[in-house]
């Protein structure tokens, strides 16, 4: 699949990120518990504790030495030497034979395996992985005498600002367990600085340290929540942590196991309304917002279902699109198979034209999405 992350600024990211961590992070340890009354770090610890044996330190192994610039954050670790491969964190699946982790961690991997908390190691291969969502999915073979421990999951619909959270990951050895703490400090719809609108992600104020990259944000009941995905830079040159919502993890994570994580097509290319696109194309002042199609792939499905260029798409699946991110939102969730309606103007001579006319040049139709077709 494509990638979607800026690489320069997550290897920012990530160095800055790396540069924070010994601040904060604790080391989570065996036993101790804590009285009734709400702490964030007394709750904290009692999540790590929890998901403690259902974490994963997860190693790599490149098909070739790499001195990639977007390893650089993994360099300062082990010199300017090429990495031979990458470490992160993941977790145990419900699906206790399988690692949810990030797609970012495997790039270029020719090997992979997991080392759980008692410190066994286990080779794993890649079942699947998802860009959008920012979600892999490894199988591991467990041998026949190991019982993994599945972490719990949460609910990350149901999350409030303000809500204290905590991660627990593994150091860059793999022998250590990390945690921090924090709280969910923003519900957004945009990634600052960021092309991808993003209402998928958390923000949370916790620091991390780079190796706990893929492990689980959990609430203070050790359910997961999220799993660790970037930092990004605003414009004010804060750095702001981000975290893929459990949901929409789940989702993706059992697509790919069931064989059905495919890649939806609709096939058309398309800019928002503006001013300047209502003026060329005389759209008329009581079509207030929209998304205007440049151009139709031939055989698409948008093509079967009649759209052209020209056409300005103005509600799909009764969802009003006021701006690029209520298209790109939308499209992120759909699936091959899906039929959605649209609703879209076109322009009608006679009508559109006329300031008087108020119907005649809306219209609806219906599109079965897709697979999208091999590259040659």
């Amino acid at each position: 699949m494509r990638r979607s992350f800026t690489v320069p600024l997550l290897v920012l990211a990530m160095v800055a990120v790396a540069g924070l961590l010994p601040v904060a992070a604790v080391r989570a340890q065996e036993g101790g518990s804590y009285g009734a009354g709400w702490d964030i770090n007394y709750s904290a610890d009692v999540a790590a504790q929890k998901l403690m044996k259902s974490v994963v330190y997860v190693e790599t192994r490149f098909d070739r030495p790499r001195n990639d610039n977007i390893y650089a954050a993994w360099g300062s670790f082990r010199g300017a030497r090429p990495l031979m491969g990458l470490f992160g964190t993941g977790f145990i699946y419900r699906n206790s034979q399988y690692v949810i982790t990030s797609p970012f961690l495997l790039e270029h991997a020719d090997y992979v395996r997991v080392v759980t908390w008692d410190g066994k190691s286990f080779p794993a291969t890649v079942e699947g992985t998802d860009d959008t969502f920012k979600t892999a999915v490894l199988k591991v073979d467990w041998g026949r005498d190991y019982e993994p421990r599945p972490a719990a999951l949460g609910d990350s619909d149901k999350l409030k600002l303000g809500e204290p959270i905590a991660i627990l990951g593994r150091s860059e050895e793999g022998r250590d367990f990390l945690s921090t703490v924090g709280v969910i400090s923003a519900i957004r719809k945009e990634l600052p600085t960021v092309d991808e609108p993003t209402e998928q992600y958390i923000q949370f104020d916790a620091p991390y340290y780079l190796p706990m990259m893929g492990g689980p944000l959990s609430d203070t009941e050790g359910k997961v929540i999220g799993i660790v995905y970037n930092t990004v830079t605003d414009f004010y040159g804060t750095n702001i942590n981000f975290a893929v919502p459990i949901n929409d993890v789940i989702r993706v994570a059992d697509d790919i196991i069931a064989g059905r994580a495919k890649r939806p097509w609709f096939g058309i290319e398309r800019i928002i309304l503006t001013p300047q696109i209502r003026a060329l194309n005389r759209i008329p002042e009581r079509i207030e917002n929209g998304m205007f199609i440049t151009y139709v792939e031939p055989g698409s499905p948008a093509d079967l279902a009649g759209l052209k260029a020209g056409d300005l798409i103005l509600s799909l699946d009764g969802k009003p699109i006021r701006e690029e991110f209520d298209y790109s939102s939308f499209f992120r969730r759909i699936y091959v198979d899906q039929v959605i309606e649209v609703e879209y103007w076109r322009f009608v001579p006679g009508v559109s034209d006329n300031p008087d006319a108020t119907e005649g040049d809306i219209f609806r139709t219906v599109v079965q999405i897709l697979e999208y077709p091999e590259e040659d």
